[in-house]
């Protein structure tokens, strides 16, 4: 994963509102991710503050959504960073895609 050091090539994808599958939810996957050495994907829409997630001790990514209002957008990557999220994944634009294709995407990535 762009040579950043972990025991195992696989991060584990952001997945949202995992409390809804076990009471434990980030939390636990976290503190799994942890005990393998591995890094944890957040997803946007997590139900988990950021503060737990750190708590575990995993390291930890953040998924993010470009929107076309930056503050929007930059509010949770700035709380996210600041919890200690590591990077910063950035998920397509999809309404760049179904308005205008990859050219799109290009001029919305380079708007960022």
């Amino acid at each position: 994963m762009l040579e950043v050091p972990a025991s195992s090539p696989v991060l584990v994808a952001p997945t949202a509102q995992q409390v809804a599958a076990h009471p434990d939810d980030e939390g636990e996957t976290g503190a799994a991710v942890a005990a393998r050495g591995s890094i944890l994907g957040v997803s946007t829409n997590t139900a988990v503050p950021f503060d737990r997630i750190a708590a575990t001790g995993a390291r930890w990514w953040f998924q993010d959504y470009p929107l076309p209002d930056r503050g929007v957008t930059r509010a949770p990557v700035e709380r996210a960073a600041a919890a200690g999220a590591e990077a910063i994944i950035l998920r397509p634009v999809w309404w760049a895609l179904a308005a205008g294709g990859a050219a799109a995407v290009e001029a919305e990535l380079d708007r960022l």
